[in-house]
């Protein structure tokens, strides 16, 4: 059952909140929307570090209220904030003009829309590979993308922390990227909202919906868009919103055949997980930080850590030893017709030294009650034969003495 507080209980949590992140994190400021609109009058991601109570809010709803794992969120995410300030690496600036992380402007119901390019394969293709990548994505969402917000729906809409719209192209996300954004997305910005997924493949339009199926779907909503008025519609945008090269590149990719090779190795690697979670009975295979793992083992369901949760990749077929048992049981009968002496091997040795020591063999249970019962018989019959014979001896006693007295009656 899902805890629903009242808002005064939500106000109180706020400010405990607030309590321990005085304590924890000393140089955060609490801004309201009044000390914003008088005495800070430069762009929002300009501002030093600092939290509201619609972020404490969104946190504490996100933690299902509780106040500690929402305080230890909010401390990950001053400390990856607090990254982001100050002169960055060549690759995390030469991932930023890439490309792979853009700004569409915002939806009719005022909802920032991000674009996610995955390059075809070569999203991680980079110095430092997925490290620079979310360093990169941590630049862009604090440094970048308050100011481009606040710009296009103004100061007050974006402090609300709206919904999210993710808008992905250019060919399969990779695993271990998709995972470790999950994490950065939960610490940072819960509650994205809704992410879209661009591809005119059947193939891969179907591969997404069953990588959806064992997602996480407490804050995010997956939908696939095939074609240009899918992707309008689902983004709720105006047509000059979607440039046309941005997805004439994938149209393109579809027509040459090219974008299977591309991206083979990324799907392969999600069928397996795909597999692998139906066997297992999972829902969520992106190991988000809030599930817990389960795993029957000697018939007691155990809570194990995450580290040590092995993942099926294939089944195993059978194995084949060196020595198969049935040809050495086939070359030894035909050396018997043959009439050659057959030399025991080791293992019939073995065999036949463990049959010492156990016990004798024992009939099975009909067997026993079957003999009982004809022991019983026969010792009834038995006794009635006894009883026979003694009742005639009894009666030919007493005829002898009957016979005895006559007798020596005519004497007298």
């Amino acid at each position: 059952m899902v805890y629903s507080p009242t808002d005064d209980e939500v106000a109180l949590k706020v400010a405990c909140v607030h309590e321990r992140l005085k304590e924890l994190c000393p140089d955060m400021l609490h801004l309201t929307e009044e000390t914003l609109a008088t005495k800070w009058d430069v762009g929002l991601g300009e501002l030093p570090s600092y939290y509201m109570d619609s972020f404490t809010e969104r946190f504490l709803r996100s933690s299902n209220f509780s106040i500690e794992a929402t305080v230890d969120k909010l401390k990950r995410s001053h400390e990856v904030e607090l990254s982001t300030r100050g002169p960055q690496s060549a690759a995390v600036e030469e991932v930023l003009k890439s490309g792979r992380f853009s700004y569409f402007g915002h939806s009719k119901g005022g909802r920032p829309i991000l674009c996610f390019d995955f390059m075809w394969g070569d999203f991680l293709n980079v110095e430092g590979g997925l490290d620079t990548i979310l360093q990169a994505l941590s630049v862009f969402f604090y440094r970048k993308l308050p100011s481009m917000s606040e710009r296009d729906i103004g100061r007050k809409a974006t402090l609300a922390c709206p919904e999210c719209k993710l808008f992905c192209v250019g060919g399969s996300m990779p695993m271990s990227y998709v995972r470790a954004a999950w994490r950065w997305f939960t610490d940072n910005y819960p509650g994205a909202g809704q992410l879209i997924r661009f591809s005119p493949s059947r193939f891969r339009s179907s591969l997404f919906q069953n990588i959806a199926k064992v997602f996480p779907k407490i804050t995010l909503r997956y939908n696939v868009a095939t074609d240009r008025s899918d992707v309008l519609k689902l983004l709720d945008v105006e047509e000059s919103v979607i440039l046309e090269n941005l997805l004439s590149r994938d149209l393109c990719r579809h027509r040459d055949d090219t974008h299977l090779t591309a991206t083979a190795a990324i799907d392969r690697e999600w069928g397996l997980e795909i597999a692998s979670a139906r066997e297992q009975g999972n829902v969520d295979a992106l190991h988000s930080d809030d599930s817990q793992f389960f795993q029957v083992k000697n018939t007691f369901v155990q809570v194990l850590d995450e580290d040590i949760v092995e993942v099926n990749e294939g089944k195993r077929g059978r194995a084949y030893t060196v020595d198969d048992p049935f040809e050495q049981k086939e070359r030894r009968f035909e050396e018997a017709q043959a009439g050659v002496q057959v030399q025991p091997n080791g293992q019939d040795l073995v065999q036949k030294a463990s049959k010492k020591g156990r016990r004798s063999w024992r009939p099975s249970g009909w067997t026993r009650q079957r003999k009982k019962r004809q022991l019983k018989m026969s010792e009834e019959a038995e006794e009635a034969r006894l009883v026979a014979s003694t009742d005639s001896n009894d009666s030919a006693d007493s005829q002898t003495g009957l016979s005895l007295a006559r007798s020596s009656i005519a004497r007298c």
